[in-house]
């Protein structure tokens, strides 16, 4: 086989990637995948590693000198493998005529090998399982792959996946694999080069939709772009190239180190607009930053310019946004105007493939893209026997036509984001699943749930449509629609009991499903969902919160915020890169900006301009809503008087333990940091650093400030005098305290408002009697201070 390969990596050089190439991963000495070091092996317990041995038997049908050994641990999953590096084979994509893939195996068990295509975004492209026939002999095993051709993850190939014996194991077993050949269009050489094309965008971003006479647009299909020359000689090694991406013109910058716009004829007259705006798509960047050139009211390049460089985070993998306002550039010691902006340049961290830029223009107004989702939501966890798919990575799909043409507008596209498959609804009006084969017997499911995701509509509904046991559309169908409010700006899940669409008048059975549609309410921007299944339980997302936390009542005089919508915040930098892994975003709940933390290791804030000088302060507060930490910390970095990092900072962190499942305080009295044995001041403080304990679900924060007297310990009832009885109760709960309390309001745990009771007394009995079994949350307000405390209704 080595010299096969050969041959075929020397044609291939001769003419390029623009044809099909055969793929031979041969384990042949000099050829792709003949390295160990390039497969890296999961799920097997300790992870023995793949090794490139003689080959064992070579009296049959495989005379190869090299061959893969896998060892299967019992200890290890059933699922266990070896995966090559990301770009270790290259990347490549299928097109017609790729219709197999196949591999020689050598087993000493009959059980399943399973092959899998991955690409450059961690999109699985397939994934097929087979079983060997024969023992202690080498056998190929063919897989058809003709159908992934039209996989909206059919790009950007670039990963090899090999399972090779999927069973549940009683010994350690060794498989040999060898010789797994594929045909393809290979866009990208072995080795991670990237002399040809790395991941690219598939989809244009949306258009914006600033009005023409509120921008002026250096690049953009939506105006009149001024004149300028993009990518001027400067020393830089950035090749910039005009594309088509799905038939809009695009920027594509590769080697980006930096490049310019440099506006001829005359400079540019911003002072009218409030933004910059520019859309980018990247695969591994992980900031983009723009720098605005004022030549100063003399429209020349000169020594007099000013220039302002501002940088911001950013994500990988879909079209995203930055928007930046313009006061940004113009802080005091700069002292940047726009009336005369003779440059523009464009700079990428970490770009280490090409970069795609649209839609870069001043406005007037921001243009934040809120109508696009840039994380995945997270995976559903009802088994496999207790759901029935329509959609999701997560289980098998039924088969169906998708959004048939029943006379709607709507348009749906199959998308990725995040790596992660979902279904986009554009101008959505209603669309519909209808199964394939056979009606949908749901008549063992509990409930039927989708996530969702919406910039602004307000309302999901579901239809079921039941063909009332014939199998057929026709007159007797019953149908039933449900609707249910949503939220917008992350994702949200709704899941609905089915006892809700069976009531008496409508009399609909759920062993004959033959249609289900959806639709929403004030949708004008598209509609995302993912994970639409029926469940034999409900599976009510309870990592989200509905409802936004009550108001801090501190004066402004009398707090410093770092993030709050009732006072005005400190200038300061999110979640700098200091190695964590946690992400975070800028949410929307219940119409409230909020701050969303997923895999939540640690994240810092970082005052910018100058430190804080807390001294005058008495607390420090945040409030919170997690679904399942335990813990949440708060560490100051005192500077120690001189405004900078270093060697003499001192840090102290306080932890606290905290409630799930509705919205708490947090409220720490800065002498809690001030131990004789650290003695942090509060004068400098450069670093404020957030962690939870036991967070596998999102954190999200709000209202952190601090602020001279406690402003509401949460949750601390011995502290406010409060008391409940009995608890668990049936019918009626006493609240009592040794101060007015104002109210109550009472929540499930699912964050949504139950009863509410104005008391303005020390002691109230509370008739519960109305309410379901289960575990509430009751809030309650004594002077300024709010608390909650859980009670059972049995």
């Amino acid at each position: 086989m080595k010299k096969i390969t050969l041959l075929l990596l020397l044609l291939a050089a001769s003419i390029g990637y623009a044809q099909q190439e055969t793929f031979v991963v041969s384990f042949e000495t000099d050829t792709d995948g003949s390295l160990a070091s390039i497969w890296n092996t999961f799920e097997n317990d300790t992870n023995p590693g793949v090794e490139i041995v003689t080959n064992p038997n070579t009296t049959g049908n495989n005379t190869s000198d090299k061959v893969a050994k896998f060892t299967s641990l019992q200890s290890g999953k059933p699922w266990a493998g070896a995966e090559t590096s990301h770009g270790g084979l290259g990347e490549w994509i299928l097109e017609s005529g790729n219709n197999t893939i196949s591999i020689m195996v050598h087993k000493t068990v009959i059980s399943d090998v399973g092959v899998k295509f991955v690409n450059s975004t961690s999109g699985t492209v397939f994934e097929l399982k087979q079983a060997n026939a024969t023992i202690n002999a080498w056998e190929t095993l063919t897989y058809d792959i003709s159908s992934f051709i039209a996989s909206g993850e059919n790009h950007n190939i670039d990963q090899l996946v090999i399972f090779p014996e999927w069973s549940e194991r009683t010994t350690d077993n060794i498989t040999y694999f060898d010789n797994v050949q594929w045909s393809a269009n290979r866009t990208k050489s072995a080795g991670n080069d990237n002399s040809n094309d790395a991941a690219a965008p598939t989809t244009a971003p949306e258009a914006p939709t600033t009005t023409a006479e509120n921008s002026i647009s250096l690049f953009s299909d939506a105006y009149t772009d001024v004149e300028a020359t993009w990518n001027p000689s400067w020393g830089q090694s950035t090749v910039l190239e005009d594309v088509t991406i799905a038939g809009n013109a695009v920027k594509k910058y590769s080697s980006f180190t930096f490049s310019g716009v440099e506006p001829t004829g005359s400079t540019i007259d911003a002072s009218s607009m409030t933004h910059i705006n520019v859309d980018y798509w990247t695969s591994d960047a992980t900031e983009l930053k723009i720098k605005l050139v004022d030549y100063k009211g003399d429209g020349a390049w000169g020594s007099d310019n000013t220039e302002v460089e501002i940088t911001k985070a950013i994500t990988t993998g879909s079209w995203g946004t930055v928007s930046i306002a313009l006061t940004e550039f113009s802080s005091a010691d700069t002292a940047i105007m726009f009336n005369d902006l003779g440059q523009l340049v464009l700079s990428a961290t970490g770009a280490t493939n090409p970069v795609y830029i649209d839609n870069f223009y001043f406005s007037n107004g921001s243009t934040t893209a809120v109508t696009v989702p840039t994380t995945a939501p997270e995976a559903p966890t009802t088994t496999a026997e207790n759901s029935i798919s329509l959609f999701s990575d997560a289980y098998t799909d039924v088969e169906a036509t998708w959004n048939p043409s029943w006379g709607q507008s709507t348009v749906l596209e199959d998308v990725t984001i995040a790596g992660n498959a979902v279904k986009k609804y554009s101008s959505f009006t209603f669309s519909g699943v209808e199964p394939t084969g056979s009606t949908i017997d749901a008549s063992s499911m509990t409930h039927i749930n989708v996530d969702y995701w919406t910039s602004d509509a307000t309302e999901l509904k579901i239809k079921l449509v039941d063909y009332k046991g014939d199998g057929a559309w026709g007159s007797d169908n019953t149908e039933v629609e449900i609707t249910k409010a949503i939220t917008t700006g992350s994702w949200g899940t709704v899941s609905i009991a089915l006892t809700e669409f069976s009531s008496a008048d409508t009399a609909i059975m759920f062993n004959d499903l033959g249609q289900l549609v959806l639709s929403a309410t004030g949708a004008t921007n598209p509609v995302y969902i993912d994970n639409f299944y029926f469940s034999n339980g409900s599976t009510a997302a309870v990592t989200l919160p509905t409802t936004a936390p009550e108001a801090p009542t501190t004066t402004a005089e009398n707090s410093i915020s770092l993030f709050s919508d009732a006072y005005t915040d400190v200038e300061a930098t999110w979640n700098p890169s200091w190695g964590q892994s946690t992400v975070l975003e800028d949410v929307t709940i219940a119409g409230n900006a909020v701050k969303k933390y997923s895999s939540f290791t640690f994240s810092g804030v970082e005052p910018t301009g100058s430190t804080i000088d807390a001294s005058s302060m008495t607390h420090i507060n945040v409030d919170y809503w997690t679904s399942d930490a335990t813990e949440l910390k708060i560490k100051l970095v005192d500077y120690k008087g001189d405004g900078a990092w270093g060697s003499d900072n001192t840090e102290v962190e306080i932890t606290k333990a905290i409630t799930t499942g509705s919205w708490e305080r947090v409220s720490i009295a800065l002498t809690e940091f001030s131990s004789a044995d650290t003695a942090i001041m509060f004068n400098d403080l450069g670093q404020l650093v957030l962690s939870a304990t036991g967070a596998t679900n999102p954190v999200y924060i709000d209202n952190f400030y601090f602020s001279n007297g406690a402003t509401a310990s949460i949750n601390d009832n011995v502290l406010l005098n409060v008391s409940i009885y009995p608890n668990p109760t049936s019918n009626r709960l006493y609240i009592s305290s040794q101060s007015t309390i104002k109210n109550t309001v009472v929540y499930n745990m699912l964050g949504k408002q139950v009863m509410s009771l104005n008391i303005n007394k020390n002691n109230e009995t509370i008739d519960v009697s109305g309410l379901s079994k289960g575990v509430y949350l009751i809030k309650y307000t004594i002077d300024k201070a709010v608390g909650t405390v859980k009670f059972i209704k049995k």
